[in-house]
């Protein structure tokens, strides 16, 4: 039990880098990314998904982020330590930045709002189609991160 609290903190490390599609920069940069990214995301209250949609690849997908509806977010002083932790780290070749799913405004998630707004649709009219596009855009999401 007295390795957990390094592994975990080294677990999470590599799956947010994962996640930002970021190549490893070091212990000492990685770490600070995965501290200023939670940080920024307590203080803001930034939505989740959205902030890592913007920052795929990190400071490559700058102007990205610059037009996201979460972009206030980006301009205020609590992400200038996020903003300096990805200026330490390259996207990884994994990245993907030119696949159709990232040139979108937004992510695709599962929110709850949505799952009910897919089941009305099914249950009040027998309409599928929602579902269907959600499938859809469940796989593009699945193809970017491949």
């Amino acid at each position: 039990l007295a390795t957990f609290p390094n592994s975990i903190q080294r677990e999470f490390r590599a799956a947010l880098l994962h996640r930002l599609g970021l190549a490893a920069a070091g212990d000492e940069a990685d770490a600070a990314l995965a501290k200023a990214f939670v940080d920024f995301l307590t203080v803001t209250q930034a939505p989740f998904e959205q902030t890592f949609f913007d920052w795929r690849g990190g400071l490559a997908s700058a102007a990205r982020a610059k037009h996201s509806p979460s972009a206030a977010h980006y301009e205020a002083e609590a992400f200038t330590p996020l903003r300096a932790a990805l200026a330490e780290h390259e996207p990884a070749p994994t990245a993907r930045l030119d696949h159709p799913y990232f040139k979108g405004a937004a992510p695709c998630t599962m929110l709850i709002d949505e799952v009910e707004a897919l089941w009305a649709a099914i249950a009040e009219r027998d309409d599928w189609a929602p579902l269907y596009a959600k499938i859809a855009a469940i796989e593009e999401m699945r193809s970017a991160y491949e």
